[in-house]
């Protein structure tokens, strides 16, 4: 029969293990010709152009700073 010990040390050790797969695992290398179908239009966050220009011109506005675009102005919007 084992000691808790060593049952313990097993558990932890079979952990580690599964641990160290898991995060070897978790990243791969994409070969240039298949990374088009990663930048697909679907996966953008904003999909209407209109709206991505029209966030990104009251965001300076609204935050009452500016900086990367053409917008400037306070936080009351003028």
């Amino acid at each position: 029969m084992k000691t808790p010990v060593a049952s313990f040390t097993v558990v932890l050790a079979a952990a580690a293990i599964f641990s160290t797969m898991i995060l070897c695992c978790g990243c791969a290398a994409v070969p240039q010709k298949d990374r088009e179908f990663l930048a697909d239009p679907a996966m953008r966050p904003v999909q209407d152009e209109l709206e991505s220009s029209l966030e990104g011109h009251n965001q300076p506005l609204r935050e009452g700073s500016a900086g990367g675009q053409a917008g400037d102005g306070g936080g009351c919007g003028c």
